[in-house]
C-alpha cells in the first residue's frame, strides 16, 4: 500500500461555517508521509514526500520534495502533495485549499457607536456604555475586539479584550466627568491585530445633578396669569452636559392667606429650555402661592421634587376683588379719643380718614394709618384737637394686591 501525507500547522488557524480553511500568513506548513506497512527498512517506509503550490500535476514524480516548513503569501493558495515508498508504492497527487489572512481588520468608518450614537455618546449618568462596530475585515472574520479608555493604544494588545464580532458593553470605574475617549480596535480568527487601526468614540459621563432657581416680580397680583421665571443650570460647569431635557414647575397654594399651605403638586413643564417663563393660570382662585422648579438633564440627573419641608423658590399672591369691609363699631368714646373697630374678608391694611367736616376737606381731615396687614383691625383717633364736636371717620382698605 502506498503511504498516506498529513498536513499540519504551527500557528493559527480557523475553519469558518462553510468549511474554508484560513491560517495566519505566520503559519508555518508541514507535510509529513506515514507508510502503514513496514516490512524492512530497505523495501518500505516512505522514501518521498512532496508538493506544488498552486499547480496541477498528476503524479507524485512531478513534485517538489518537502525539505522543511513553509508559509505562504497572503491570499487563496492550494497544496498539491503526495508520498511514496521504498517499495515505489505511490500516493495519488491530492490538494488542500487555504486562504493566507495577513490583513489585520479595520474598524468601517461611520460605524464606530456608542449609545447609538456616532462618534459622541449620548451624556448618561451611568459608566456603562453599548459600544457597537462594523468590521471591514473580508477574510477570516472578527473575533474580538480591544479596547482602551483615555490615550491611544501602543501595542496591539494595549487594551480589554472583548469576545465579540459586533458590540461590546464598556464599564470602567475610569470614567470621568465629561467627555471620555474610547479607542477600539479588532482582532480576527488567525489573530491579525493591528492598534493602529483603532476607532474613537466619546463616552459622555454626567452624574452632576442640575439646579434651578425660580423669581416672581412684582410679586402680588390683582388680574392675569403669574409670570414665574426660571433658570435651569447644569451643575457641572465645563464638565458637566450643559444640556438641560426640560425644568418642572411645582405649585403650592394657600387659598386661606393664613399660613397654610396645601400639598406641592406640578403645574406645567418646559422644554429643552435652560431660561423661560411659566404663566400660572390661578383660575381665579386667590391666596398666597409658593413656586418650586424642578429640572431635569438629558444625563437623566434632575433635582429632587419638593416636599412639605422644601425651600420654596419664589412666592406671590393673587387677589382680584377689592377687600370687603364689615362689623365697623366705636366700642369706646371719650373726650380726646375715639376707638374704631372693623372687620375686613382680606388681609389688609387700612387708613381712617376722620374730620368734622363730613366733606372730609384736605385741610380739615386727620389720618390714622394701621400698618399691621390683618382681618380684625382696630385703631385709636385722638379727637383732642377737634373735641368737643362731631366727627365723621371713613376707612379705607388695601390688601396685599393694591386693591
Amino acid at each position: 500500500e502506498p503511504p498516506e501525507t498529513t498536513v499540519s500547522f504551527t500557528g493559527p488557524i480557523f475553519t469558518d461555517s462553510q468549511g474554508i480553511l484560513f491560517i495566519a500568513s505566520k503559519t508555518a506548513i508541514s507535510l509529513e508521509g506515514i507508510d502503514a506497512i513496514v516490512e524492512d527498512a530497505l523495501t518500505s517506509e516512505v522514501a518521498f514526500t512532496g508538493f506544488l503550490v498552486d499547480q496541477t500535476v498528476q503524479n507524485v514524480n512531478q513534485l517538489n520534495a518537502f525539505i522543511s516548513t513553509f508559509t505562504l503569501s497572503a491570499g487563496n493558495h492550494t497544496i498539491v502533495f503526495a508520498s511514496s515508498d521504498n517499495a515505489n508504492n505511490a500516493e495519488a497527487v491530492r490538494s488542500l485549499s487555504l486562504f493566507i489572512d495577513a490583513q489585520a481588520p479595520s474598524i468601517t468608518p461611520q460605524s464606530l457607536r456608542a449609545d447609538g450614537s456616532l462618534e459622541v455618546s449620548p451624556w448618561k449618568n451611568t459608566r456603562n456604555f453599548i459600544v457597537t462596530f462594523v468590521s471591514s475585515d473580508n477574510a477570516s472574520g472578527v473575533t474580538g475586539a480591544f479596547a482602551k479608555l483615555g490615550s491611544p493604544p501602543i501595542a496591539p494588545l494595549d487594551g480589554d479584550f472583548f469576545p465579540s464580532t459586533s458590540s461590546v458593553v464598556f464599564s470602567s470605574t475610569g470614567i470621568t466627568q465629561g467627555g471620555n475617549p474610547l479607542y477600539v480596535w479588532l482582532i480576527d480568527n488567525v489573530g491579525n491585530v493591528d492598534h493602529n487601526n483603532f476607532g474613537v468614540v466619546q463616552l459622555r459621563y454626567d452624574a452632576e445633578v442640575p439646579v434651578s432657581t425660580a423669581s416672581v416680580t412684582p410679586s402680588t397680583f390683582s388680574m392675569g396669569s403669574i409670570p414665574v421665571a426660571f433658570t435651569s443650570l447644569d451643575n457641572n460647569g465645563i464638565t458637566g452636559s450643559g444640556q438641560i431635557e426640560k425644568t418642572l414647575l411645582w405649585v403650592s397654594s394657600d387659598s386661606k392667606d393664613n399660613g397654610f399651605f396645601g400639598d406641592w403638586y406640578p403645574a406645567q413643564t418646559h422644554v429643552s429650555q435652560t431660561t423661560g417663563v411659566f404663566l400660572l393660570n390661578t383660575q381665579g382662585f386667590e391666596g398666597n402661592y409658593r413656586f418650586y422648579a424642578q429640572t431635569f438633564d438629558t444625563a437623566g440627573n434632575f433635582e429632587a421634587p419638593p416636599v412639605s419641608t422644601s425651600v420654596p423658590k419664589a412666592f406671590a399672591f393673587f387677589d382680584a376683588s377689592f377687600p370687603v369691609i364689615s362689623n365697623t363699631k366705636t366700642p369706646l368714646i371719650a373726650s380726646n379719643f375715639v376707638q374704631v373697630t372693623w372687620n375686613t374678608d382680606d388681609n389688609t391694611t387700612a387708613a381712617v380718614e376722620y374730620s368734622t367736616d363730613s366733606a372730609f376737606s384736605p385741610n380739615a381731615t386727620h389720618i390714622k394709618t394701621v400698618s399691621v396687614s390683618t382681618r380684625s383691625h382696630s385703631a385709636v383717633l385722638d379727637c383732642s384737637v377737634l373735641s368737643p364736636a362731631r366727627i365723621f371717620f371713613r376707612i379705607k382698605a388695601k390688601n396685599k394686591s393694591g386693591l
